[in-house]
C-alpha cells in the first residue's frame, strides 16, 4: 500500500491512474489523503480513477473537493458541447461555400484553406482516455452516502442538468432533522420541475419525509396514461406499507388492467408484494 500511495505522485498518468484504482480496491482509509493530494497532478485519466477510488473509500473528507470538481467538469462538458456545435456550424459553412463554387478551377487554394480551418487536428491514440465527467463525480458522491452529502445535493438541486436534479431529488430524502426546513423547500420546488423523472423522485422523497404534498403528483401520474412506469418505480422506494397505502387502490387497479402495458402490470404487482420480497 505505501508503494501504491507513492505511485500517486508519478509523472506517468497511467501509473497514477492504476495506483488510484488499486488504493480504492484495497479500501484502506490511509489512502484518502494522498488521493486528494494527487488530484492536483491532474490528467483526465488519473482524475477519473482518483474520484472513483474516493467513492470506494466513502471519503467524507473528499466532498468539498468533489463539489469543486463537479463544477469544473460541468463547465468542461459545456465547453465541449459548444465546441461541437461550433464545429458542426463550420462544416455546414464549408459545404455551403463548396456548393457555391462554380467550377473545379475555382476550387484549388480556397478548398485547402477551408479544410485547414475546419478539420479537427489529428488525435493521438494514446490520449483516448477516460476523461473526468460529471457522472463520475455523482457516482462517487453516491458511494460516500447521501446522509453525508446533503450540502452537495442541495447545490445540485439547482443544476440545469436533468440527471443532476434527479439525483438530488432522491438523495435529499436522507436529510437530517436539522436540515429538514431547507430540504423541504428544495423538494417542493422540484415538484414543479419540467422533467417528469425529477418531479416524481421529489414527490416520493417528500413522502419518505412524511410530507403528504408529494402524493398528488404521484396519483395524477398513475391516473394518466403517461409515465406510469416512472411513478411505479419510484414508489418502490417506499418500503413502509403505511406510506404506500395512499396509492394502493390505483396500484391494484393497474395490476389487473389488461389494457395497461405488461411492464406496468408487472411493476404494480411487485409493489403489492411484501416489501421484504422486493428487490
Amino acid at each position: 500500500l505505501p508503494k501504491l500511495q507513492a505511485a500517486l505522485t508519478s509523472d506517468d498518468r497511467v501509473i497514477r491512474s492504476n495506483a488510484a484504482r488499486a488504493c480504492g480496491a484495497i479500501g484502506d482509509q490511509s489512502s484518502v489523503a494522498p488521493l486528494l493530494k494527487a488530484l492536483d497532478l491532474e490528467s483526465g485519466l488519473s482524475r477519473a480513477s482518483i474520484v472513483w477510488a474516493l467513492g470506494e473509500l466513502k471519503a467524507k473528507a473528499a466532498l468539498p473537493a468533489l463539489a469543486n470538481l463537479y463544477a469544473e467538469a460541468k463547465q468542461d462538458e459545456q465547453r465541449r458541447n459548444r465546441s461541437g456545435a461550433y464545429a458542426s456550424q463550420q462544416v455546414a459553412a464549408v459545404r455551403s461555400q463548396y456548393e457555391r463554387l462554380s467550377n473545379l478551377d475555382a476550387l484549388g487554394a480556397e478548398w485547402d484553406e477551408l479544410k485547414a480551418t475546419t478539420l479537427a487536428p489529428p488525435v493521438d491514440p494514446e490520449r483516448q482516455e477516460d476523461l473526468l465527467q460529471p457522472r463520475h463525480i455523482l457516482e462517487a458522491v453516491s458511494e460516500i452516502g447521501p446522509e453525508w452529502s446533503q450540502e452537495f445535493y442541495r447545490v445540485l438541486a439547482a443544476s440545469k442538468d436533468n440527471f443532476a436534479r434527479a439525483e438530488a431529488a432522491v438523495a435529499l430524502a436522507a436529510s437530517a432533522d436539522q436540515d429538514r426546513a431547507k430540504t423541504l423547500v428544495l423538494l417542493k420546488n422540484l415538484l414543479t420541475d419540467a422533467d417528469t423523472e425529477v418531479r416524481l423522485r421529489a414527490a416520493v422523497s417528500l413522502i419518505l419525509l412524511n410530507e403528504q404534498l408529494g402524493r398528488n403528483v404521484v396519483l395524477e401520474t398513475l391516473d394518466s396514461k403517461n409515465d406510469q412506469n416512472i411513478a411505479l418505480r419510484q414508489l418502490a422506494r417506499l418500503t413502509n406499507p403505511d406510506q404506500l397505502a395512499f396509492a394502493k387502490p390505483r396500484i391494484e387497479a393497474l395490476s389487473v388492467d389488461l389494457k395497461a402495458h405488461e411492464e406496468t402490470r408487472r411493476l404494480a404487482m411487485s409493489l403489492l408484494r411484501d416489501p421484504k420480497g422486493r428487490r
